[in-house]
């Protein structure tokens, strides 16, 4: 983990994100960069009036902040761009070596309005780095109680779990594997085990009960204190998008602790 990116509005989600960015970039020594991206406004005739001034005044909150944290001697960038926010996060990730980003949620008892949600899940389809999504009003601490929600599927490449590995390495605790187990289907244990070689790890399998995947996660994250949840995101197709939400989306909308969300990068 070596260069985190933090997207921010200014909002109580995003300072929030970006304490739990910081006790990273410190545990790791990695550098951060800082990224205000302001929206273009709905009126045209208005772009150089409204932009102009909001977006000095992002500028500058967002050189505040950065200073703040290189006085904690970090390394922090910033950028400050012009757009839609999905498209300048990408732009900004294709031209820095970028592996994880960190952005605030609004937490457990948020329901969109629309299937794809916040700026958060939308990066969702749109990247291939590993997105760590922090509810708002968590109070941030270094993660101790890791669960990795899984299915029955094995990872393609043993690289997309390194980022959690990573946390784990620094944790004090076992990693809580979960699986909540539908229609009779067990995991490859083989496979997963393998996986996990190197890796202080507990295994839990729920039987289904009727909860929602999203629900058993939460009531499991309530009974064992997790404080931390990760799991595999794989690309939906446009229509499963508009009709069913993907267990990562649902667990990053709903989620009471923060939410790792590791790319399978094969699958993009």
């Amino acid at each position: 983990m070596r260069h985190i990116l933090v997207p921010t509005d200014f909002s109580s989600a995003a300072t929030n994100a970006l304490e739990y960015a910081r006790l990273l970039a410190t545990e790791f020594g990695a550098a951060m960069t800082l990224a205000y991206i302001h929206s273009l406004p709905m009126d045209p005739m208005r772009i150089g009036e409204i932009s102009e001034e909001l977006y000095a005044d992002g500028e500058a909150s967002l050189t505040h902040l950065a200073e703040e944290l290189r006085d904690q001697g970090l390394v922090v960038y910033t950028e400050v761009q012009l757009g839609f926010p999905v498209d300048r996060l990408k732009s900004i990730i294709q031209k820095q070596p970028i592996d994880l980003i960190v952005m605030g949620c609004q937490g457990e008892h948020f329901l969109p309005e629309k299937v794809f949600g916040s700026t958060t899940t939308g990066m969702l389809e749109e990247v291939t780095i590993p997105i760590l999504a922090v509810p708002n009003g968590y109070s941030p601490s270094f993660p101790q109680h890791i669960m990795w929600a899984t299915d029955r599927r094995p990872v393609v490449s043993a690289e997309t779990m390194y980022p959690l590995f990573e946390l784990v390495d620094r944790a004090t605790t076992k990693l809580l594997v979960f699986h909540y187990q539908q229609n009779g289907q067990a995991l490859p244990e083989k496979r997963f085990r393998e996986l996990l070689a190197d890796v202080r790890y507990d295994f839990f399998t729920q039987l289904k009960d009727g909860d929602s995947v999203d629900g058993a996660i939460r009531e499991f994250v309530r009974t064992t204190g997790a404080d931390l949840i990760a799991l595999i995101h794989r690309r939906s197709t446009w229509l499963s998008k508009m009709i069913v939400p993907s267990t990562a989306r649902r667990t990053v909308w709903t989620s009471p602790v923060p939410v790792l969300v590791l790319q399978e990068k094969q699958s993009l």
